[in-house]
């Protein structure tokens, strides 16, 4: 009974200082929790005194860290998503639910002209075009996705915008897709261009041969000179159709990877060599100077030695083609660091500056090529040809001074 009264009485006294302990823990714990809600604290509570109260802060700091993981995975995925806008080759404008711009990409900018105040003002005073706010708003009454496609500001670039609606829990109300149609327009322009030059290309042959035909017919096989003429006349347009028809499945099939390519060291000298004396009778008759200048110990090179004395073939074809008699053509080649440079200079009629960007474009014709009836494919091949040997191809040019077209291969050591 005394020990019982004994704990009883020791219990009564410790029992203030117990509930002290208590309050002045959950106090540190409040205090903690508050910092924490603030961001005033190293991010976690203290995990201290009492077992139920330790048992609290424990559970808080693990709620505490799963938010906190949430939170970063949705900054990096809120930071991927804006570095895909920022990346993307569209023009995409985000709208706050009052119309309000609230993200312009730099492909936004580029499309809609640069310096032009987009963020922050209204659509419609940001755009200034009536068609591209009325199918917003048409998208949104209709809660559907709208696209148009217009002509756009003082230049009247084309381009299509795709407006989509954003549910009520999104953040922003509207999404602007930008795509510039130029390019395509660009790409169909010169396929139309394209079939157009090949049908004339095929188209006059064809009447040349139609008509050697019937004058064969009428009478003219009794004459052995005359009929000879006509037959040779019939076999240089065949000849014309079966180049155009070889090229065009050139083209096909080395863009499509099926031409086998060999990698074996090639004599750089010899190549040269050859494709000059295949050009040297065309350039005397138009009385020009062929010449070429070979960096002093260079010589293998790495690629298909037939396919690169073609590709020199066709760029000095081109050469003695557009120079006047008296001009010269010079052929280059120099070593720059793991690769071969190959160079074919003129003093010719030189490329617009308009047209040099897109001169190894399949299809594509300058004015100069149109002049004297080629198919516009020649120097695809040639782009073709160096790329599948892992090297590179560019032209420059001065109207009326002449123009250098330049590739590389990889040199052999």
């Amino acid at each position: 009974m005394n020990a019982a009264l004994a704990v009883l009485a020791a219990g009564l006294l410790l029992a203030p200082a117990y509930l002290v302990y208590l309050f002045l823990a959950a106090g540190r714990l409040r205090s903690a929790s508050r910092a924490l809600a603030t961001g005033g604290s190293s991010g976690r509570l203290p995990v201290a005194g009492p077992p139920v109260l330790a048992e609290a802060a424990s559970a808080v700091n693990d709620a505490v860290q799963a938010f906190e993981r949430s939170v970063a995975d949705a900054t990096d995925e809120r930071d991927r998503l804006l570095a895909a806008i920022e990346a993307s080759g569209d023009g995409i404008i985000a709208l706050a639910r009052d119309r309000t711009v609230v993200l312009v990409n730099p492909a936004a900018h580029e499309l809609l002209g640069p310096g032009q105040v987009l963020m922050g003002v209204p659509l419609a005073q940001a755009l200034r075009d009536h068609e591209i706010t009325t199918s917003v708003e048409r998208a949104l009454e209709r809660s559907a996705t709208e696209a148009l496609t217009t002509d756009y500001g003082t230049q009247r670039r084309q381009i299509q915008v795709t407006v989509t609606p954003l549910p009520e829990s999104a953040t922003w109300g509207a999404l602007l897709v930008i795509h510039d149609l130029a390019d395509l327009r660009r790409v169909d322009r010169t396929r139309r261009e394209f079939v157009s030059n090949v049908s004339h290309e095929l188209r006059t042959p064809l009447a040349s041969i139609k008509a050697a035909v019937e004058t064969l017919e009428e009478g003219a096989l009794e004459d052995t000179d005359a009929a000879r003429s006509f037959l040779d006349s019939i076999h240089v347009e065949v000849d014309r159709m079966t180049q155009l028809v070889e090229e065009l499945l050139e083209l096909s099939r080395i863009e499509s990877g099926s031409v086998p390519f060999e990698r074996r060291p090639i004599d750089v000298s010899a190549v040269i060599k050859a494709a000059s004396e295949r050009i040297a009778p065309q350039a005397t008759r138009q009385g020009l100077n062929l010449t070429s200048d070979i960096e002093e110990g260079i010589r293998f090179a790495v690629g298909d030695q037939a396919r690169l004395e073609q590709v020199l073939v066709n760029l000095l074809q081109n050469a003695v083609k557009f120079t006047e008699p008296g001009g010269t053509v010079v052929v280059h080649a120099s070593v720059t660091g793991d690769h071969v440079l190959v160079a074919v200079e003129d003093n010719g009629r030189g490329v617009a500056r308009a047209d040099l960007p897109h001169i190894f474009e399949r299809f594509y014709k300058a004015d100069r090529a149109r002049a004297s009836g080629g198919t516009g494919l020649g120097l695809a091949i040639v782009k073709h040809t160096i790329q599948a040997h892992g090297g590179e191809v560019w032209a420059e040019s001065e109207p009326g001074i002449g123009s250098t077209f330049s590739f590389t291969i990889p040199r052999h050591d």
